[in-house]
């Protein structure tokens, strides 16, 4: 039965059997040895994951007031050896997996690393006594997500309304127990990543996946799960109480890695460039050329629709500028910008479909789509039409395939109806013009014959780079003063 809240587990949450060694572990001199007995805070009853007691492991590293200490064989309570240490305030302070910060700070990582049941590099734990005998609590909650579905989890991230990495103190909790607690909201990353390595999901049996977080109330609670590719989220709903020391558990089915597409978007998809890993980076193309209808950037509801004369209340050629309402204005006066500028992309003031996360394609990324993605040059995914009849009007354009597309050519020929071009996720380019504004003021059109789409790479203060009907050199610069479409793009990874 799918669960679709967080299931309190367990009033304590250890360490599993076969923890893996930190690799913070420094080797001893040959100087004074100390010993402590670590044991691990099990709320007083025998607890277990999948059947694997919580124990240390040896070789296991603790890091003391500075220095580290090993385990010297593996159980729930064991000795850990290591060079002489001194006390703090009267203190042993020693800590499991974070490193030890000055004033008992401590810093929760940015990645977490899954190794089945074994928690190593994970949990974090805190433990502080006046004497060589040492309980550990848990500083965090531990999240047990059980995921059924098909595809290979290679991340898990999860964000929320709160730090969940970074510098934290150690606080005493009501229970005499530890947890973890933020120095600053300020500016707090408030992610954190599980990385998984490959994990398949088979489709039959769930697979565990646990993940730290620190004590609080959560609200927007979310799980990103990534095969590399595509995303799939896990929100939770409503607020949810973490408590340092408590397991929750979420379990999932029907886990299917695809990528989030807008309600403005076509469902081909199209690869623009490749990240550092090598890994594909794709994009949807919005349903229509990019407008401002006098209050807001609306997307066209059909790929051939633009403006051929000038009107302040749907404009359709837009002046490249790093600001909205000197792209959409009567004239452009935007010519003290730098290469850093960006054009509708982090745009100030851009937002289109009440949507964020549309961006205009840059220089490489449009070259890449149309000369060296798989079968660029060929005919199924750079098409030139002299017209395509709809209503009984002939629109002059280009149409761009998506990726693996293997259906018949479009244009006077091939594919029968608009609707199915549009079914397969083609994208119509019309011969939209463009806008300029003559010595005089006049803002003024050239003819339907002109073909240029801006991407978002400024090429110095007064230029940027726009497509061009050209198969060969299909990006060149012009001046940010003239006037052209845009054709917005949602990231699919």
């Amino acid at each position: 039965m799918r669960k679709n809240l967080f299931v309190l587990l367990a009033a304590a949450l250890l360490v599993v059997t076969g923890c893996k060694k930190d690799d913070n572990t420094a080797g001893n001199d040959n100087g004074a040895k100390m010993t402590f007995t670590a044991t691990i805070d099990n709320g007083g009853s025998k607890t277990t994951i999948d059947d694997h007691d919580m124990k240390w492991a040896k070789g296991d590293v603790i890091n003391i007031n500075g220095k580290d200490f090993t385990a010297d064989e593996a159980g729930p309570s064991t000795t850990f050896t290591g060079d002489e240490v001194g006390k703090k305030d009267g203190k042993y302070m020693a800590y499991y997996l974070v490193t030890m910060g000055e004033g008992g700070s401590l810093s929760l990582p940015a990645f977490q690393t899954y190794a089945g049941v074994n928690l190593a590099d994970v949990n974090p734990m805190y433990a502080e006594s006046e004497n060589l005998t040492l309980t550990f609590h848990n500083i965090c909650a531990l999240i047990k997500l059980d995921l059924k579905g098909t595809g290979s989890v290679k991340t898990i991230t999860a964000s929320a309304n709160q730090p969940l990495k970074g510098t934290f103190e150690i606080l005493t909790n009501q229970d005499g127990g530890y947890y973890a607690h933020a120095t600053s909201t300020a500016d707090a990353d408030k992610s954190v990543i599980l990385n998984c390595g490959s994990e398949e999901l088979n489709g039959t049996n769930a697979k565990t996946f646990y993940i730290a977080l620190p004590q609080g109330e959560y609200t927007g609670l979310k799980f990103t799960l990534s095969d590399g590719t595509y995303t799939y989220p896990i929100e939770i709903s409503g607020n949810k109480e973490l408590t340092a020391g408590i397991m929750y558990e979420k379990e999932v089915t029907g886990v299917e890695f695809v990528p989030t597409k807008p309600e403005g978007a076509f469902p081909g998809l199209f690869t623009v460039g490749v990240d550092g890993d090598g890994n594909p980076r794709k994009v949807y193309f919005s349903k229509g050329n990019l407008y401002w209808n006098g209050d807001s950037f609306e997307i066209e509801a059909n790929q051939y629709n633009y403006a051929t004369s000038w009107n302040t209340n749907y404009v359709t050629h837009f002046y490249w500028s790093s600001d909205a309402a000197e792209a959409y204005g009567e004239s452009n006066s935007d010519i003290t910008g730098t290469g850093s500028d960006v054009f509708f992309t982090n745009i100030t003031g851009f937002v289109a479909n009440n949507e964020s996360g549309w961006y205009t394609l840059s220089q490489s990324e449009w070259y890449y789509l149309l000369r060296s993605r798989t079968n660029a040059n060929s005919l199924k995914s750079y098409y030139l039409s002299s017209a395509i009849k709809i209503e009984n009007i002939n629109y002059k354009g280009i149409f761009i395939y998506p990726d693996g597309y293997n259906g018949n050519a479009v244009g006077g020929e091939g594919v029968a109806t608009w609707a199915a071009i549009n079914e397969a996720g083609i994208v119509f380019l019309p011969y939209a013009g463009r806008r300029f504004v003559n010595l005089q003021g006049v803002v003024s059109f050239s003819t339907s014959d002109t073909f240029e789409y801006w991407s978002s790479t400024p090429n110095g203060a007064a230029n940027a780079y726009y497509l061009y009907m050209n198969q060969n050199t299909p990006v060149v610069s012009s001046q940010r003063y003239n006037g052209s479409p845009v054709r917005l793009v949602y990231s699919a990874n």
